[in-house]
């Protein structure tokens, strides 16, 4: 996913990538979503949405955050096509998140759409789907 930026004259690239930690998140949600339609449940582990991953991934480590150097947690196994995605996106339920994150900050994959950086004290306030629960 690119932004358009600084186009014009003296640009060297009209152009501008996207942070990777928000991109990699933005594409497990759209392969995870994919899989969970396409199998007809949710996947149970990244090896089921593999398949799902767009081809610009191919070679690189997708699921590991590049601010904690840690996999990136997915809540496998919750079925997405439940969630009402209407609303402010800090109201929809948590799908993938960084472990540890940066300056006490993670990245959140809400709704399997919206990434935001939520401080750690913050993260126990978003909505998991059951069974799991905000990390200690």
């Amino acid at each position: 996913m690119v932004l358009l930026g600084g186009y014009g004259c003296g640009s060297k690239s009209a152009f501008k990538e996207q942070p990777l930690g928000p991109t990699q998140l933005m594409a497990i949600g759209r392969a995870y979503n994919a899989a969970t339609n396409d199998l007809d449940r949710p996947p149970q582990s990244k090896d089921e949405i593999k398949p799902y991953i767009h081809k610009d991934w191919a070679g690189k480590d997708l699921f590991r955050s590049p601010n904690d150097n840690e996999e990136f947690v997915v809540l496998w196994g919750v079925d997405t096509r439940d969630w009402n995605l209407s609303g402010h996106p800090d109201n929809l339920p948590v799908l993938a998140y960084e472990k540890q994150g940066n300056d006490e900050k993670r990245l959140v994959l809400l709704g399997g759409r919206y990434v935001k950086l939520v401080a750690d004290e913050d993260l126990a306030k978003l909505k998991f789907p059951a069974p799991y629960k905000p990390p200690l």
